[in-house]
């Protein structure tokens, strides 16, 4: 005993000494860290650089003299750290895997600067402005990669492969006029390939990135990103933060949380306004001129301005922009956009199941709120993967069930939401890509305040078909043709049988909801050139749009029964009340009589 005693004491001795001097120990690790910039580089779309790089098994890795910059849209930002410690997990780096948990900044120093646009002349900037803005509406991201050599020579034969790590999404293209372009790649994480060499990129919607890529004579590729340029001021949200991040299921009401400039009402938060669309807007415009946009197709309300036809679901949208400010000209509306991009099947089988139900009792203080909640319940399946090599398919099901009370009142306000997606994309050969989508929502939401405000509550059927072709091209040329409708049908609804002035009257009458059958059908045809240089400033599109609107709604005013001749419109809306019925049965008292 006391000879194993000795023997586990000298071990315990070793591993506390090997442990200490390790801990003491530092080891230059100049290709982790530049793995590690590059990394951050992507996801910050800055340039990150350090003057020496070393690493403690124990503690992290350490870059000493860090320099950072990054650019936005009216300035830049310059960062200087004396170092930056990456702490990371001793266990996974054994297995070769670098986990960070903490990062340490050791004396930052960060400056913000304010830059001046640069002036050009009239006719390039509006030529720029109007492709840019053309190219962003319905193509999505655009990637522009920039082969150069060292010295005055000409870069060797390069080939560029872009796949989209969420989507499966895929595209090769050589050099042309200087350049290899990548256009209408989905928003998300995508990972650049030239000649062996890994860039990865996390891409927003309607967004434009140039990356360099400095080809020795022998060797890899290094690829940097230059630049990033957004089309207008937005927030982008992904598939990743819409699923991540807390919300009740609806694209506004996250946007409502996670975006200070906008204002919002009637938003699902928590089963609040299940079914009904909410109310948007930015930096201090209307809502009623708010636009919402589905793969580049207007899906506005064309009768009702600032709601749309299809509702902003989670599990039917892969990413959400709200452009707040600086919208490219070719968006209709005078106020915010919110362009959404339908999910696409992913290159995996992936499946999800969740459910969600309210627990407790409502909460009983005095006085009321202005709404309770008193039931919320949600499910949802979603699924899909590749059938074969060239063949994907998605779906989901969702359905939701949410009742309230309102100021205190007895009777609960109960709503209903049910939705079905279904997304699929061929690709009959590389280069070409057929991609179909059909949304269908079918909704149950009490009736709003105004005249239609009599009867159960109003009843909703929302539908979209959306089909398109692609085929692009290896020197970044891009043909496409694409046609959508979208359709929504109010009905349930009755007039109200009284007329309230402080709830009825020309602002409700002309926002309130009425039976109607609204619809929007579109078909486009464009082409996408080469680019018309190594820059890539002038990116031209050629376009031909159709578009169709249809509206059935109901008069504003509906007519109950017959009337004089000689009452005004408006009361010739209303029904009459026992109080009018009666005044008008008095007879008229005499002259002289009392």
């Amino acid at each position: 005993m006391p000879r194993r005693r000795a023997v586990l004491a000298v071990v315990a001795a070793a591993t506390f000494l090997a442990a200490a001097a390790l801990s003491l120990m530092e080891f230059d690790a100049s290709r982790l860290g530049q793995a590690a910039l590059a990394r951050a580089g992507a996801l910050t779309g800055g340039t990150l650089s350090a003057r020496a790089f070393r690493l403690r098994p124990l503690s992290g890795l350490v870059l000493e003299g860090v320099e950072a910059t990054a650019s936005f849209t009216v300035g830049q930002a310059v960062a200087s750290i004396e170092s930056l410690v990456l702490d990371h997990r001793p266990l996974r780096l054994l297995r070769g895997e670098v986990a960070v948990d903490r990062i340490v900044l050791v004396r930052p120093h960060i400056r913000l600067a304010e830059t001046a646009a640069p002036r050009r002349r009239v006719l390039p900037l509006l030529l720029t402005v109007a492709a840019s803005a053309r190219a962003a509406a319905s193509d999505g991201a655009t990637v522009v990669v920039r082969p150069t050599a060292p010295g005055a020579s000409t870069p060797r034969a390069i080939v560029g492969r872009l796949v989209s790590t969420a989507s499966g999404w895929t595209a090769e293209a050589t050099p042309r006029a200087g350049a290899i372009v990548f256009r209408g790649v989905p928003s998300g994480p995508a990972e650049l390939t030239v000649e062996g060499s890994r860039l990865a990129l996390v891409l927003d919607p309607w967004e434009s990135v140039e990356v360099d890529a400095r080809v020795p004579a022998k060797g890899r590729p290094v690829l940097a990103i230059r630049r990033r340029t957004p089309a207008a001021l937005r927030t982008s949200l992904d598939r990743d933060d819409l699923h991540g991040l807390p919300s009740s299921g609806d694209v506004v009401s996250l946007l409502e949380t996670a975006e200070p400039v906008t204002v919002t009402d009637r938003i699902d938060g928590g089963g609040l306004w299940t079914a009904d669309p909410a109310r948007l807007t930015a930096r201090g415009g209307s809502w009623t001129e708010t636009t919402y946009l589905w793969d580049g197709f207007d899906v506005t309300d064309p009768w009702r301005g600032g709601r749309p036809l299809v509702l902003a679901q989670d599990e039917a949208v892969a990413s959400a922009a709200l452009l707040s400010a600086a919208v490219p000209a070719s968006v209709p509306g005078s106020a915010a956009v919110l362009a959404l991009e339908a999910a696409m099947p992913p290159g995996t089988w992936k499946g999800a199941l969740h459910g969600d139900t309210a627990l407790g009792s409502a909460d009983t203080s005095t006085p009321p709120p202005r709404e309770r909640l008193e039931r919320g319940r949600t499910l949802g399946l979603g699924g899909g993967g590749p059938l074969s090599g060239r063949v994907a398919v998605q779906g989901a099901l969702d359905w939701r069930d949410s009742a309230r009370t309102e100021q205190g009142e007895t009777p609960r306000l109960t709503s209903r939401l049910a939705m079905a997606t279904l997304d699929s994309t061929w690709r009959p050969r590389d280069g070409d890509a057929v991609r179909a989508v059909a949304v269908g929502q079918w909704g149950r939401r009490p009736a709003d305040r105004g005249l239609w405000r009599g009867g159960g509550g109003a009843r909703d059927a929302r539908t979209l078909a959306e089909a398109r072709w692609e085929h692009r091209g290896e020197d970044g040329a891009l043909w496409s043709a694409r046609a959508g409708h979208v359709r929504a049908r109010t009905d349930g609804l009755e007039p109200a049988a009284s007329i309230e002035r402080l709830e009825d009257g020309p602002i409700p009458e002309a926002v309130g909801d009425r039976p109607a059958t609204r619809a929007r059908s579109a078909a486009a045809v464009s082409f996408h050139p080469p680019p018309l240089g190594a820059r890539v400033r002038h990116d031209l599109r050629i376009e031909a749009t159709l578009a169709r609107v249809r509206d059935r709604t109901m008069p504003r005013s509906p007519p109950r029964t017959a009337s004089p001749p000689g009452r005004s419109a408006w009361m010739r809306a209303c029904a009459p009340t026992p109080f009018m019925a009666a005044t008008r049965a008095r007879p008229p008292a005499s002259p002289g009589g009392a």
